[in-house]
């Protein structure tokens, strides 16, 4: 076992003469191959802790790319800043033999300021590989030295579905006298540590980890990707020393951090009471209070100070009206003080369906919410859009654990479930041989994926809207002439989307005959492959579509009726005459969230491809013989 720790720190350093043909693309295992846009032949880093706030850090990555869907990878891009340098930066490009075309030079790594997007005071070593004949191999490393640390860097074996790894490793080397922890996740392999020389050395090392489809649902494996946290009791942040033995203790740390930064400018004081003292209830007060902060700024990412760690005060947010997640949620503390309304500056990790491991302390977040309690509920209020509901979180913060930072220190607290998702639609369509077909659609849409509408459409003109859905919709060739966007923010959040079609390939004709498919949002078919899925939320869709039928034609084939309901979830379809001759098309399509494997696995997709046979069925009309 000792030999590991040898040949990880020997592979941080370019191959020599003798091992030049080791990234030959024949050399990777078939397994590593299929589905994958790029391979990961060896990803490293030895990750040496100096003191409680230095730490050295050596990494190297290569990586084969199979075809242009991994376009993106050629660029490569190295970060610093005052609290971490960057140094000793090679490049090296290689065919699919495994020789080298070429060793990039100083002059092809770019040095770049990373302010175009955000304010810092980042930058970025960029480093552009020339295009090659595909399959090729890209392979570059580097050295840091880190001057403020919080946690260690943790590390992931597997980030993206399509990329498969050969090799991923990661090692640490501990001071002796320095209380090192670390949490395993979904791990197959077992730490190899050795004492030498008064210090402790970890490493770890995953191999053979195959590419996944990118699936309508969520894999099992990739929910479950190894990875591992890392941190120590006591650490240094730009002269801030602080202790994670607790996340009371880390909560206290970062409540010192935010200190003093909520005073006021007089004039933004008389604001806030002007909107505020008018309103006697709290939750009232609250709401209000909320719309001034959204209406007065806007979201800027801000990487300045020390490290982007400490926000900016709440008189800097009223005077400039932007601010990132730090500097917003303390302007809103700041604003619900003022009023005398107890909040809590809140660390939460963001993303769907993310969580932080509360067992183990260490930093974990990513961004920054507020609390605020309330006698019957709790709210929760996302700082950083100014079109979100009031007490609203969406699935980028909803439903896992926070810290909350009070001034006794680190509280853990779980922020509220969203509804199931739904989508409700309903629409009248003119069916005509000879012109376009032509339709009115309205969408209500509930749960995360009100959300994703809220994100896409909310404060967007009629033309933006009709824009974005004249490229997003499952028709051939249409236009959208018009469209109009809704939320109602009271009570459970909905959002409505109205619009109107123009479809010129909708319909197939005959001589005597017209054909057409009345589910205008089919599934799509899912080839059965033997991952284990999760769905993480249940998800309903209801339709009730009117087709009115061309003058002389009548249906001569519909659907036939289905009614199935299982564990899965439910599916049904109808399709009858209305007292008008026109066509009504409804539909029930239930997706139960849980985690499915094997032969569970199995079933699900025969569910789904069930449900995906269905909804491509098509209506006959013919023309009525003359009587």
């Amino acid at each position: 076992m000792k030999k590991i720790i040898t040949t990880v720190a020997f592979l941080l350093f370019f191959v020599n003469s003798s091992d030049a043909y080791r990234y030959a693309v024949d050399s990777i295992p078939v397994n590593l191959r299929t589905n994958a846009s790029a391979v990961i032949r060896t990803e490293q880093m030895v990750y040496s802790l100096l003191s409680p706030g230095r730490a050295g850090l050596k990494f190297k990555k290569a990586i084969t790319l199979m075809n242009e869907t991994a376009e993106d990878e050629r660029v490569q891009y190295v970060y610093y800043d005052d609290f971490r340098s960057v140094s000793n930066i090679k490049a090296v490009v290689y065919d699919s033999k495994g020789k080298i075309v070429e060793v990039l030079g100083p002059s092809k790594i770019l040095d770049i300021s990373i302010n175009s997007d955000f304010v810092s005071d980042a930058r970025a070593k960029k480093i552009v590989f020339p295009l090659n004949k595909y399959p090729f191999t890209i392979e570059y490393e580097y050295e840091s030295d880190l001057k403020g640390i919080i946690n260690l860097q943790s590390w992931r074996f597997h980030e993206s579905p399509d990329v498969s790894v050969e090799q991923s490793a990661v090692q640490y080397v501990i001071p002796e006298n320095m209380n090192f922890r670390f949490r395993e996740r979904y791990m197959t392999g077992k730490v190899d540590s050795i004492f030498s020389e008064g210090k402790k050395i970890y490493t770890w090392s995953e191999e053979n980890i195959p590419a996944i489809k990118n699936w309508f649902f969520n894999p099992l494996i990739m929910s479950r990707s190894p990875y591992l946290l890392a941190a120590t009791d006591n650490f240094e942040y730009a002269d801030h020393q602080g202790s994670m033995k607790s996340w009371e203790e880390y909560g206290r740390w970062n409540f010192e951090i935010k200190k003093g930064l909520d005073q006021l400018p007089p004039e933004e004081k008389k604001r806030i009471h002007d909107v505020a003292d008018g309103i006697s209830d709290k939750l009232g007060k609250i709401s209000a209070l909320y719309k001034y902060m959204q209406s007065r700024t806007r979201y800027v990412s801000i990487q300045l100070g020390i490290g982007g760690i400490k926000p900016f005060s709440a008189e800097f947010v009223s005077e400039n009206g932007y601010g990132d997640c730090k500097a917003l949620t303390n302007y809103m503390f700041s604003i619900l003080k003022e009023v005398d309304i107890e909040s809590h500056y809140t660390l939460v990790k963001s993303g769907d369906n993310r969580d932080i491991i509360t067992s183990f302390v260490c930093d974990q977040f990513d961004h920054i919410i507020l609390c605020v309690p309330c006698e019957k509920d709790t709210v929760w209020l996302e700082c950083t859009n100014q079109t979100k509901p009031f007490n609203f979180l969406g699935s980028f913060t909803s439903d896992r654990s926070v810290l909350l930072i009070t001034p006794k220190g680190g509280v853990l607290a779980r922020t509220p479930k969203m509804e199931d998702s739904y989508t409700q639609r309903r629409g009248l369509f003119n069916i005509s041989r000879n012109e376009p077909v032509t339709g009115e659609i309205s969408v209500r849409t509930g749960g995360s994926t009100f959300d994703k509408m809220n994100l896409g459409f909310a404060g967007k003109t009629e033309t933006e809207i009709a824009k974005s859905l004249a490229l997003s919709l499952p028709f051939g060739t249409y236009e959208v002439p018009s469209a109009s966007y809704f939320e109602n923010h009271e009570g459970n959040q909905y959002s409505v989307m109205t619009y109107s079609l123009k479809i010129r390939d909708f319909i197939v004709k005959s001589q005597s005959r017209i054909y057409f498919q009345p589910c205008i949002n089919p599934f799509s078919y899912q080839p059965f492959d033997t991952i284990n899925v999760r769905l993480f939320e249940s998800n309903t869709e209801r339709d009730s579509i009117t087709y009115r039928l061309p003058v002389n034609f009548e249906a001569e084939v519909v659907p036939m009726s289905v009614n199935i309901e299982n564990r899965f979830g439910k599916y049904r379809c109808n399709t009858t005459v209305s007292p008008h001759g026109a066509l009504v098309y409804v539909r029930e399509f239930v997706l139960k969230k849980g985690i499915y494997r094997d032969a569970d696995a199995k079933e699900l997709f025969g569910f789904l491809n069930t449900v995906a046979g269905y909804d491509q069925k098509r209506i006959v009309l013919k023309k009525k013989q003359s009587s």
